[in-house]
């Protein structure tokens, strides 16, 4: 399990991704992977939109990993994660994946996802924190890993329901590519991401009082446009532009908005070190049930509260630094100005990631 590129996401998030590619060499190795986040992420939000919050605590995934083949891997274990405070883990999950490379281009993973980041979604659309909440996916997806386009086709079972349950089933369908204009490696960078999700809540015959099938879909696509540079600090300098997209697919419409559009140009400066991004959203009765809250038209805090228009100014930085191969550190800073209500809110947060594989034997051909 080693450290897979995400840096072609809005903001660098590839300390928190997992490399889904299948090395030929490793065939008939019986290994012990082990990923453990340690975090703390504290937002001093006062909106009416999504109050204040901190999550601090950790994750530890183990997989015992078999490569039977030089295209073939199975990976088994149990996703633990405990928030400080609490006397018990928050989660106790078993991890199970297949995961085929029919191609050195692409991947066929059913079981637990390359999930939460590993997607490289823009944030309104699918929130950051989902890395620190709802970090383990099952379902099915396909990685397409070429040199001019990257794609990651999903599909999400985030509740399986029986026969007369008393819950609705839950489903998330997404997908997030980019393609790239120019040849890697050369100094212009231009390439066109689109994206989209469609979460979904259901399931047939199911007759429960005050719940509907609900079907609501994001779109996004956009621009990128940056240059290389040829400095040992400063790596890259990016523009991206985003239009994002809200609609509901109901047939029977309960929320206040039935779609909603939004706008969200950047500008980041990419470094070996350090990661800073300025943007600009303006969102207009935009709802993303993924999404990270900040961002919406709705409120999680008042389900009647809402602001048709949202114009934010915002900025990331991130400090990382690599403390050994598969050891990561950094520190986060978010801010938020609500150009409506003119006010100033942020948050902060620190990592320390550790992700290595450990050779347990190698099986004879």
């Amino acid at each position: 399990m080693v450290i897979a590129n995400c840096s072609y996401s809005q903001f660098n998030n590839s300390a928190f991704c997992i490399g889904h590619r299948i090395d030929h060499i490793d065939s008939n190795k019986f290994s012990l992977s082990l990923s453990n986040t340690d975090f703390l992420k504290n937002n001093e939000y006062f909106n009416k939109i999504v109050q204040g919050y901190t999550l601090i605590g950790f994750y530890l995934q183990t997989r015992l990993v078999y490569q039977a083949t030089p295209n073939f891997r199975l990976e088994g274990g149990a996703h633990l994660q405990k928030y400080s405070g609490l006397n018990k883990f928050t989660q106790v999950l078993p991890v199970f994946a297949v995961n085929y490379q029919p191609f050195n281009w692409l991947n066929v993973v059913i079981g637990t996802l390359y999930g939460s980041v590993n997607h490289c979604m823009i944030d309104p659309v699918f929130d950051f924190e989902r890395v620190y909440k709802n970090n383990v996916e099952n379902g099915v997806q396909l990685i397409v890993d070429h040199k001019r386009i990257r794609s990651d086709l999903w599909l999400n079972w985030e509740k399986f329901i029986f026969e007369h349950s008393t819950f609705q089933e839950e489903l998330v369908f997404g997908n997030s590519t980019e393609m790239n204009i120019t040849a890697p490696g050369k100094r212009v960078i231009l390439a066109v991401p689109f994206q989209f999700i469609f979460a979904h809540k259901g399931g047939q015959d199911l007759n429960l009082p005050g719940h509907h099938v609900e079907t609501l879909m994001n779109l996004a696509y956009g621009l990128h446009l940056g240059m290389n540079m040829n400095n040992k600090i400063v790596q890259r300098l990016v523009f991206r532009g985003y239009v994002a997209h809200y609609k509901d697919l109901s047939s029977q419409k309960m929320l206040q908005y039935k779609n909603g559009i939004a706008f969200y140009p950047s500008l980041a400066l990419e470094g070996k070190f350090f990661d800073l991004m300025v943007a600009y959203w303006h969102g207009k009765q935009f709802i993303a049930p993924r999404g990270e809250a900040y961002y919406q038209s709705i409120s999680h805090e008042d389900t009647v509260y809402t602001e048709s228009n949202r114009r934010l100014i915002t900025m990331k930085l991130g400090l990382h630094h690599t403390i050994s191969k598969g050891i990561e550190a950094g520190v986060r800073f978010e801010g938020y100005y609500d150009k409506h209500h003119k006010i100033f809110e942020y948050s902060y947060g620190l990592y320390l990631i550790f992700m290595r594989d450990f050779l347990l034997k190698k099986m004879k051909g």
